[in-house]
């Protein structure tokens, strides 16, 4: 019985060691799975903490690269603000170019006048007075042409028309256009033709490409001219009739001049042709004859 009962005692003893022993290894795990969370956190954060600094680094890098950029546009800015004003004082000093030669004409003139006087017959001093009035009409339609205007030109292909800006290049030898006016720096004409291909010219919706729109032309006759060429014309219509005219004036007072001979186009022989085309128009309306309508005018004038 004694042995039994030591038994037994050894046997709870043995019993209460192995729980413990249990529990010791249930607080081990515990602690292990703690500690193992507590890792995970920490590499959670070092993972994130890189993300953040690698997305620093990008923000960085893309503000440099803005800096950049707009360092890069100043420097554009600044380069075409310089280009602009070296384009103005160049246009300035040709336009100035073009007064000095107008007063060098009107004085040559007037010196031809001065001689004549006393010597000379009233038609030879009213030819010497033409010619001081035509060449500075000449030099002002060239200084305005240089300039440019807006004008609607004809495809020569197609039946269509579209705004450009049309002017004479600075050194009289081009006709140039574009979508822009040319005043503009950052601006150059998109298209031109040389004066010394230019065969003939033509006041007036004469050429064949206006001709394919009968009476549907989309513009005054007296607004219309041409430049032909070799191959094709260059056709126009100005906004207004001065624009017309005094372009007209100034391609063929310096296609003249590169020739080495006089201009046969006139101011007075351009205006009558506006008079008379007008007037076939307002006919035309009033299905009537051009006699008939000038009578009307001059009757309405006096």
């Amino acid at each position: 019985m004694a042995t039994l009962a030591s038994l037994a005692a050894d046997n709870g003893f043995a019993l209460r060691e192995l729980d413990a022993t249990i529990a010791a290894c249930d607080e081990a795990l515990a602690l292990g799975a703690a500690r193992a969370a507590d890792g995970r956190a920490v590499s959670a954060a070092a993972v994130e903490a890189a993300q953040l600094r690698a997305r620093l680094t990008a923000s960085d890098a893309a503000l440099a690269e803005a800096q950049r950029e707009l360092e890069a546009a100043r420097a554009r800015e600044r380069a075409l603000g310089e280009q602009h004003a070296r384009e103005l004082a160049a246009s300035d000093a040709e336009l100035a170019g073009w007064e000095q030669r107008l007063a060098q004409a009107e004085a040559r003139a007037a010196e031809e006048v001065g001689a004549a006087r006393g010597v000379a017959s009233a038609r030879q001093l009213e030819m010497a007075a033409r010619k001081v009035s035509k060449v500075k009409i000449s030099a002002e339609a060239v200084m305005d042409a240089t300039k440019g205007c807006w004008v609607k030109k004809f495809d020569f292909n197609k039946k269509k028309h579209t705004s450009r800006y049309l002017a004479l290049s600075r050194d009289g030898s081009r006709v140039e256009w574009g979508d822009k006016g040319f005043e503009d720096a950052s601006h150059r004409a998109a298209k031109s033709v040389s004066l010394d291909s230019i065969d003939s010219m033509l006041f007036g919706a004469c050429s064949a490409t206006f001709a394919r729109y009968g009476d549907l032309l989309p513009a005054f006759p007296w607004r219309c001219f041409s430049l032909v060429a070799a191959d094709r014309t260059y056709d126009y219509v100005a906004m207004d009739d001065r624009s017309a005219v005094q372009f007209f004036i100034a391609v063929a007072h310096l296609k003249a001049r590169h020739a080495g001979v006089t201009s046969t186009v006139s101011l007075g022989t351009l205006l009558w042709r506006v008079v008379r085309m007008r007037l076939e128009a307002e006919a035309k309306i009033e299905g009537s004859s051009v006699k008939a309508v000038l009578a009307q005018v001059l009757r309405a004038e006096s």
